[in-house]
């Protein structure tokens, strides 16, 4: 019976457990839709303040093609579309783990390492200091979720 009450037990843990992920990672989501937000509200404000940069750091007057050249790579730094893909691809991948009979600690522990390597280059790449607490908050989720990922095999 002691058996049988601690398998039921850790059913029961188990199950909290999955919840508060599902949760963190719901959480995740809606933080990283406002980055996206906030970036594509912001995008014709940074192109003019990154032409008029462009301008100013370049002391002879380039020609059209050079000068777009170096706002588009300019822009390309602002740009996190591929970590965002990226980051929503992971979450999607650690959803798939929670709902399998095995041992996935280790993969879950990857995936978070993953998914903040993605959310520390959006905040390197953060355009605002909006995006800048978004990123915080996201990172205070993947940290919270690593804790109890260390009690999972």
């Amino acid at each position: 019976r002691a058996a049988g009450a601690l398998l039921e037990m850790e059913k029961k843990e188990g199950e909290y457990i999955r919840k508060l992920f599902t949760e963190r990672l719901r959480s995740m989501e809606d933080r990283l839709n406002r980055i996206v937000t906030v970036q594509k509200a912001n995008v014709s404000a940074h192109i003019a303040q990154m032409k008029e940069r462009v301008r100013s750091l370049l002391e002879d007057e380039p020609g059209e093609l050079s000068f777009r050249q170096e706002v588009v790579q300019l822009a390309d730094k602002l740009d996190v579309s591929e970590e965002v893909d990226r980051f929503r691809s992971h979450i999607s991948q650690f959803r798939s783990y929670l709902g399998l009979r095995e041992s996935v600690g280790k993969r879950l522990n990857f995936l978070l390492q993953e998914m903040n390597r993605e959310v520390t280059t959006m905040g390197n790449k953060a355009s605002s200091s909006e995006i800048s607490q978004h990123v915080v908050e996201i990172k205070n989720e993947i940290e919270t979720v690593r804790e109890q990922v260390q009690n999972i095999q």
